[in-house]
C-alpha cells in the first residue's frame, strides 16, 4: 500500500506547526509522492493563519518542483449546528474542506451533541473530507456518522498523528477502517504532518489496515488522479 498525494499537511503558518510550505514540498518529493495538500487550520483556532492566508491562497501555484499542490483548509466544527470556520468568500477559492473537530475550538459538553456537530457538518457542501474522526472526549457512533459521510460522498480520513497519541485513539481508528471497509466508504490516509519530515509519513496506517484486512480500492489517494476525481479539483 501507499498514497501518492498526502491530503493533510501544515505549515508554520499554523503557529504550531514548524516548517515551511517549501520545506513540505521537498519532503514529498524526496519519498515520491505526486502531490500534497496545503491545510492549515481554519481562523477560528486560536494560533491558526489569519482569514487573508486562505483569501489569498491562489498566490500558491498548482505544482512546484514536480509536485502537485492543492489548496485546502482543516475546518473547525465550531458548533452542534455543524458549522465550520471555511467561510465565504474564501471557501470557494479552496479545492477542498476537511472538516474536524478540535476540543479548544469548540468544547461538545456531550455525545449527543458531538455526533450531531459531525452529522450536521457533513451536510456542507464545500466539505470532501471528515477528519480524524477518532478524536475527541467522546466515543460517538461512528456507523452512523460514516453512513452519513456514505451518503453525501465523503471520504473518511484516517489520520496518522492520532496512531502515535494513545492506545484510546488506536482502538477507534480500529473501529473506523472496520466500518468504512464493510460500508465500501472511501478514505484517505494522511499524515496531519507539522514538521516536513512527517510529510507522506504514514506507514503505521498501513499497517493497521493489514491488520483488518482492508479493503485497498477504498483509499483514495492512492491514486492522485482518483482523488482529483473525487474532489473536482481540475489540473
Amino acid at each position: 500500500m501507499k498514497i501518492e498525494i498526502d491530503l493533510h499537511t501544515h505549515t508554520l503558518a499554523s503557529s504550531h506547526a514548524y516548517s515551511t510550505l517549501y520545506e513540505n514540498l521537498q519532503e514529498a518529493k524526496a519519498k515520491g509522492l505526486k502531490g500534497i495538500a496545503v491545510t492549515n487550520h481554519g481562523p477560528d483556532m486560536e494560533d491558526s493563519p489569519h482569514f487573508w492566508h486562505f483569501n489569498c491562497i491562489g498566490a500558491i501555484p498548482k505544482s512546484a518542483y514536480g509536485i502537485t499542490i492543492l489548496k485546502g483548509i482543516e475546518a473547525n466544527i465550531i458548533n452542534k449546528n455543524g458549522e465550520i470556520d471555511a467561510r465565504p468568500p474564501f471557501v470557494k477559492k479552496l479545492d477542498f474542506v476537511i472538516a474536524s473537530y478540535h476540543p479548544p475550538v469548540y468544547a461538545s459538553g456531550t455525545v449527543k451533541e458531538l455526533e450531531e456537530a459531525y452529522l450536521n457538518a457533513l451536510e456542507n457542501p464545500y466539505v470532501k473530507i471528515i477528519g480524524h474522526l477518532d478524536r475527541g472526549p467522546f466515543e460517538i457512533n461512528y456507523e452512523r456518522v460514516i453512513n452519513k459521510a456514505k451518503e453525501k460522498k465523503i471520504a473518511v480520513e484516517l489520520n496518522r498523528h492520532s496512531l502515535s497519541l494513545s492506545e484510546q485513539y488506536r482502538g477507534r481508528v480500529i473501529k473506523i477502517a472496520e466500518i468504512c471497509n464493510r460500508l465500501k466508504v472511501p478514505v484517505t490516509i494522511n499524515s496531519d504532518a507539522h514538521f516536513c519530515s512527517s510529510v507522506g509519513d504514514v506507514g503505521i496506517v498501513f499497517d493497521l489496515l493489514e491488520e483488518t484486512n482492508f479493503d485497498e480500492t477504498l483509499i483514495l489517494n492512492s491514486d492522485i488522479n482518483k482523488t482529483l476525481e473525487f474532489l473536482d479539483v481540475k489540473e
